[in-house]
C-alpha cells in the first residue's frame, strides 16, 4: 500500500508571524484593475455537484493582482491567506514551485501568479503563486475501512464511529478523522491532494523528503491523522 503523510499550515506565532493564528497575507479585491478573473476564480465552485465524477479545470485566470502580507507576518515559502476560496490551497514563492513543478498535483492544478505587496503597500520583488487543486471525491473513500470519531480521548468520550458510504458520512455532524484509506477509484500516482473530509493536505513520502530536504517554511506534518493509504499500488 502506498501510504501518504498529513500536512497542515501552521498556526504559531513563531513559524508564521502572526497572532490571528489564521493567515499571513491577504487578498484583497478592491484592489484589483479588473475583478472579472477573481470573481471566475472565486465563484468557480458555484452549484458544483461535489460527488460528481467529473472534476473541472479552471481557465482564463491570469494573475491575482493584489495580494497584502499583514502586519508582523514571516515571509514564509508557503503562506496561508484570506479570504477562502475553495480548491485554493495556499501560496507559495518561487522556490517551492520549482519544487512541486517535478510532482504531480493532477490535470486540474494550477499554479496562478500571484502578485504580493507588504503591509506598506510596496510590491514583494519575488514572485508568488497560487495553488487551485481540485478536492478529490468523497467516492474515492474507503468509509467501511476507515476510522472516524466523535468525542476526545482526554475527556474520557472518544468513541469510534463507522459509516457504509459517503452518504452516511454526509448526514453526521462533529466528526473527526483518524485514518483515511482511499479505494481503488483514487488516483494513486498522486503526490499532493486533499480530501473533502478533512482540513489537512496529503503528500507522497518523495514530495515530502524534498520539501524537508529544502528547508521550506511554513507548512508542517499534522499529528492529528494518524495515516492516510490507498488500496491501489501504482
Amino acid at each position: 500500500m502506498k501510504r501518504y503523510i498529513p500536512i497542515t499550515l501552521p498556526c504559531e506565532p513563531s513559524i508564521i508571524g502572526v497572532k490571528n493564528g489564521i493567515y499571513q497575507c491577504e487578498i484583497k479585491p478592491k484592489k484589483f484593475k479588473n475583478l472579472t478573473e477573481y470573481n471566475n476564480l472565486s465563484n468557480f465552485y458555484d452549484n458544483y455537484e461535489f460527488e460528481s465524477k467529473e472534476n473541472r479545470k479552471i481557465d482564463n485566470i491570469s494573475e491575482i493582482e493584489y495580494c497584502q502580507l499583514l502586519k508582523k507576518a514571516y515571509l514564509t515559502n508557503i503562506l496561508s491567506f484570506s479570504p477562502h476560496l475553495f480548491g485554493c490551497h495556499f501560496v507559495f514563492d518561487e522556490k517551492t514551485r520549482s519544487i512541486f513543478k517535478k510532482f504531480n498535483f493532477g490535470e486540474y492544478s494550477k499554479f496562478i501568479p500571484l502578485r504580493i505587496f507588504d503591509n506598506k503597500g510596496k510590491l514583494v520583488r519575488e514572485r508568488y503563486y497560487l495553488l487551485f487543486q481540485d478536492l478529490i471525491l468523497n467516492s474515492w473513500i474507503d468509509f467501511k475501512n476507515s476510522v472516524f470519531y466523535k468525542g476526545h480521548s482526554f475527556t474520557n468520550d472518544k468513541e469510534n464511529i463507522s459509516f457504509n458510504s459517503p452518504m452516511d458520512y454526509k448526514n453526521e455532524l462533529f466528526v473527526n478523522t483518524e485514518d483515511i484509506v482511499l479505494n481503488d477509484n483514487f488516483d494513486s500516482s498522486l503526490d499532493f491532494f486533499k480530501t473533502r473530509i478533512d482540513t489537512n493536505y496529503f503528500v507522497s513520502e518523495k514530495l515530502l523528503t524534498e520539501i524537508e530536504k529544502n528547508g521550506l517554511t511554513g507548512i508542517i506534518k499534522s499529528e492529528r491523522i494518524n495515516k492516510i493509504t490507498v488500496a491501489n499500488n501504482v
